[in-house]
């Protein structure tokens, strides 16, 4: 069962999807190391640690190989299972076949900061960015956007000035007062 903890710990780790009760997690952990053992065990590198020999029960000493193989399994699994849960692809291909109708992402937030526009942000002041988001954080204590490749939109420049000193620029979302999801890089009003 401890590949299947771990795997589904890593898989909710790498999907911010955490289970709203103990039971969901152990379901989830339950059925992770269902997965991992099914295929270890038909390439015979699984052993139980309980065995039934000679009218009673034996416990054995998991060798090493066993349990390399039961946590390379249970990280592969949680990497790839995140990866295809997160994927467009697969969202997509469910939301055809009708199985489902949301998105791969918790909130909208989530789908438009992960889609790899450009933004421009409005800050309360007046202030105009465009920039690419590259790290966010949409908790209610923290809400951050970090932007990279920044232009600061200049009236004496008569346009978009790019920002050259600095790596990005990190925004606060309670300084923001609108955002708008951009096609080009430099749009313009």
């Amino acid at each position: 069962m401890l590949p299947g903890i771990i795997s589904f710990g890593v898989y909710c780790y790498l999907t911010d999807n955490t289970p709203e009760s103990l039971w969901r997690y152990s379901l989830g952990a339950l059925i992770s190391a269902m997965i991992i053992y099914i295929p270890l065990e038909y390439l015979d590198l699984w052993a139980p640690m309980f065995q039934f020999r000679d009218d009673s029960w034996a416990m054995t000493i998991a060798e090493p190989k066993f349990v390399v193989a039961s946590l390379v399994a249970s990280l592969l699994l949680a990497s790839i299972f995140s990866l295809v849960v997160r994927s467009k692809a697969f969202s997509s291909v469910l939301v055809f076949m009708r199985l489902t109708d949301r998105a791969p992402h918790e909130t909208a937030w989530h789908s438009v900061l992960d889609s790899r526009k450009y933004l421009r942000v409005i800050r309360k002041n007046g202030e105009i960015l465009l920039g690419w988001p590259k790290y966010y954080s949409l908790t209610s204590d923290h809400a951050f956007i970090y932007l990279q490749n920044v232009y600061f939109f200049e009236e004496d420049e008569g346009g978009f000035v790019h920002l050259d000193n600095a790596d990005g620029v990190l925004v606060n979302y309670a300084d923001v007062d609108t955002i708008e999801v951009s096609n080009e890089k430099l749009a313009r009003r």
